[in-house]
């Protein structure tokens, strides 16, 4: 098995100059640097992690904890996401593990204090109040995605407004009879609910999102022959049912945007795909991404300061084909 000692004998170097190089994550520029590099690749040099950590006290490795990972695991955004925050961990030289607090969460403290981790992403979830007073007085790497705790670093979006910015789009194009379709225990609903009011329009109404999209067509369908064409937009909580409400309003005749205006959330690579094209709301998941790695990567390096990263994301209308002003 090749040591730092091989490396550094053929490279003519010491063994702290390749341990250096070897630890960077990023680029080299200095040829030396580059050589040491070559040389490890030749070898087929394997990092020996275990000895790595018993040294310095470091793992190389994130834990991400979700409330319910089997439901996020079919969301398209957390799968772009997660997509996404790999591939920029594994170029840091940092692995990500997923684990379930609702499996067991009194075993979250067990596992961070037993050193199995570096830091710890909670997507979409809260912070254990035992796990907070660790958090505190260890400063331990910990950071919210899409949830907010005040005390704690977060990247959180702000779907609400950025929903009621997407409906006045539509009151904007004339539209009065807006129907939601999708889950109505969160923010964007709570949004529709709002502008409704605000507004004062008398048409509030909305089709509840299913667990699976099969099921999501049935109802759809369901809901428009039993009530008719009595809504001329659609607003819906995200693009995986508004892709389906697509397909539905065609299978019935139903032209869009020439008769009915829909629009989704989180503009997924599907929405500029499908036909017509998606107006959604951008959900820069690269952005909070790379943000999510780059705070791990400044905390392990030292580079830390007394105040938590705390980012909240209104992100922006992408127009589209899908809507339109109201047919007269």
């Amino acid at each position: 098995m090749t040591t730092l000692s091989d490396i550094a004998k053929k490279a003519g170097c010491s063994v702290n100059l390749v341990s250096y190089v070897l630890k960077k994550t990023e680029p080299p520029t200095k040829e030396k640097h580059k050589r040491i590099l070559q040389i490890a690749e030749e070898l087929n040099y394997v990092p020996n992690h275990a000895a790595s950590a018993l040294i310095t006290g470091r793992t190389n490795n994130i834990i991400l904890v979700s409330n319910d990972l089997h439901t996020d695991l079919y969301e398209p955004f957390f799968a772009e996401f997660l997509n996404a925050l790999t591939e920029k961990f594994t170029a840091k030289g940092i692995g990500l593990t997923l684990y379930c607090s609702m499996q067991n969460e009194k075993n979250i403290k067990k596992v961070l204090l037993n050193s199995s981790s570096d830091g710890v992403i909670w997507y979409h979830c809260q912070i254990p109040n035992e796990v907070k007073k660790f958090i505190q007085k260890q400063g331990f790497p910990s950071i919210n995605i899409l949830s907010r705790e005040e005390q704690f670093s977060y990247l959180a979006i702000d779907d609400h407004q950025s929903e009621y910015e997407l409906i006045a789009r539509l009151y904007d194009l004339g539209h009065r009879n807006i129907l939601f379709c999708g889950d109505t225990g969160g923010p964007r609903y709570e949004a529709y609910c709002r502008f409704v009011q605000e507004h004062g329009l008398s048409f509030c109404r909305d089709i509840p999102r299913s667990d699976y999209d099969f099921k999501n067509r049935d109802s759809m369908q369901k809901y428009i022959l039993e009530h008719g064409r009595d809504f001329t937009a659609i607003v819906c909580e995200r693009d995986m049912v508004a892709v389906s409400m697509l397909y539905v309003l065609q299978n019935l005749g139903i032209e869009v945007p020439g008769q009915v205006s829909v629009v989704g959330y989180d503009d997924l690579p599907m929405a500029s795909q499908c036909k017509p094209s998606l107006t959604t709301v951008h959900h820069n998941y690269l952005e909070i991404a790379h943000q999510t790695v780059q705070y791990f990567v400044s905390r392990l390096s030292g580079k830390q300061t007394e105040e938590p990263l705390q980012k909240t994301y209104i992100h922006p209308i992408i127009a589209r084909e899908s809507d339109g002003p109201v047919p007269r």
